[in-house]
């Protein structure tokens, strides 16, 4: 590498947790799976073999794990806390499952994601193999996963994997990831401040739009209860017209019926003088000298005292 280095006093510190899948629960002979082995974590889940699977001798302990699990295509990796700019050599132990095909057992190494090495056991028998990684500063992840070409439920088995610093610190490199990493911090906040910018003012467009609401239905109420109001002014009013064309209808009707009807005429004691109409009438001219005459109904007619002059 071309980038400027110190020597440092950390090396030789063990960061991962149980490197060899030793806490994992098989018994020799047998082999298990689990979520979880130690420091060991799996998306897929973890294939532990247990002492003497298949006749396998351990370089470290009685355990050891196989990547391909279950026809799926596996992944066991672990988050350790790195210093920034510092180089870490990543080692394990591989060996080929004795009975996969030839190629059937690729191991591929990820850093954050990045793939950093290939290993493609031919035999049995354990090989080593070191990768060299540079810290962040946070929280890292180192990977092993199977090729996706692989994936036949046969695997590369695994052992004694370590992750330690070499001591050797990357001064150009950890002036760039301390960069890169404030850029992200910046960029993880600009992102907060615009999320919450965007969900402050969608709360103060709903709080608008449901004020507008509001007063929408509000003005769309005083609309309707004025014009129910209006409306039942206007029925009252016409029912009031209605009612008293009514009554004068009624009146005049009555008028009508009563003008229609007999006639009784009745005289006082001085010269009276009455005239019927063509209904029945009843006339009574009284004391007076009275001019009374019938017309054209059935009348009744009576002088009285006086001397009165009578047309029937």
């Amino acid at each position: 590498m071309s980038e400027k280095s110190d020597e440092t006093s950390s090396a030789g510190k063990q960061l991962l947790v149980d490197g060899g899948f030793e806490s994992a629960a098989v018994a020799a002979g047998t082999w298990n799976s689990f979520s979880a082995v130690g420091g060991w974590k799996s998306d897929t889940g973890i294939e532990v073999w247990g002492k003497g699977f298949y006749g396998i001798k351990t370089t470290d302990g009685d355990k050891f794990a196989e990547l391909d699990f279950d026809g799926r295509k596996s992944n066991i990796y672990q988050d350790v806390k790195t210093d920034a700019g510092v180089e870490y050599a990543f080692s394990f132990d591989f060996a080929k499952r004795p009975d996969s095909k030839a190629g059937s057992d690729t191991v591929e190494i990820f850093w954050n994601g990045e793939k950093v090495g290939t290993v493609d056991p031919t035999k049995t028998a354990w090989s080593n193999a070191e990768f060299k990684v540079i810290g962040t500063g946070g929280n890292d992840r180192i990977e092993f996963r199977e090729s996706a070409q692989d994936n036949d439920t046969y695997g590369g088995l695994i052992d004694n994997a370590s992750l330690k610093s070499t001591g050797r610190v990357e001064s150009e490199t950890a002036a760039k990831v301390a960069a890169e990493k404030a850029a992200a911090e910046k960029a993880a906040a600009d992102k907060a401040a615009a999320d919450k910018a965007a969900a402050d003012k969608a709360a103060a467009d709903k709080a608008a739009a449901d004020k507008a609401a509001a007063d929408k239905a509000a003005a769309d109420k005083a609309a309707a209860d004025k014009a129910a109001a209006d409306k039942a002014a206007a029925d009252k009013a016409a029912a009031d017209k209605a009612a008293a064309d009514k009554a004068a209808a009624d009146k005049v009707a009555a008028d009508k019926v009563a003008a229609d009807h007999d006639d009784t005429f009745i005289g006082t004691g001085i010269k009276d003088t009455f005239q019927g109409d063509e209904h029945a009438n009843l006339i009574f001219g009284e004391g007076g000298r009275d001019k009374l005459n019938g017309g054209a109904g059935n009348d009744r007619i009576h002088g009285g005292g006086g001397d009165d002059t009578l047309a029937g």
